[in-house]
């Protein structure tokens, strides 16, 4: 009876400290979820959950500093690994819901949502057939990330008449993305492998 007492009153001095102390206890939680992923051998599902945090964190950030010029985003990346490592349909899906959660957190709704986000899902179910690209995911991430702003750019170019405004997004987008699939995506890949 003393131990149940003892172990209540330890969990209760754990979440004061962990209400008072937020930083901390989220960073102690992360390493903890980080530990056991690795130790599971689930360290490269725990690296997508995490992106895709990032990813909406981001998106709300991007609209409460109003940056919707330039093309900072994680969608693509993650709907590129989720496509090529759990197949089409998860590719499809998660393009299409991650894109949509991005432009609500962000507050860019517009007319652009008709395009982007079916051309989003369209990459993802590409990324699903990636096991046959024979160059890896990295120029296969690269070459969707092209596709995407290329399509999506003329598309915006032809309702909008904006091309530089289409040129700058475009252009940074793939820059980002670029770096994004070449350094990062082969390490999450190992680490899921």
């Amino acid at each position: 009876m003393i131990m149940a007492f003892d172990s209540l009153g330890a969990l209760l001095s754990a979440m004061m400290y962990a209400r008072k102390n937020r930083g901390k206890a989220a960073v102690a939680l992360v390493t903890f979820v980080a530990l056991i992923a690795f130790l599971t051998g689930m360290l490269g599902q725990f690296v997508l959950v995490v992106a895709v945090f990032a990813e909406l964190a981001l998106a709300f950030f991007l609209g409460e500093w109003q940056l919707r010029k330039v093309g900072i985003e994680l969608v693509t990346f993650v709907t590129v690994l989720v496509g090529f490592m759990y197949g089409p349909s998860a590719g499809l899906v998660m393009g299409g819901v991650l894109v949509a959660l991005h432009f609500v957190l962000a507050r860019n709704l517009g007319a652009h949502l008709v395009y982007c986000i079916p051309a989003m899902a369209l990459i993802g179910f590409l990324a699903g057939y990636g096991g046959a690209w024979p160059f890896g995911v990295a120029m296969l991430g690269v070459s969707l990330s092209a596709l995407y702003n290329i399509v999506t750019g003329a598309i915006g170019t032809a309702m909008f008449g904006d091309f530089f405004e289409e040129l700058v997004w475009s252009g940074t987008n793939f820059a980002l993305n670029y770096a994004l699939f070449t350094a990062v995506a082969p390490a999450v890949l190992a680490a899921v492998v």
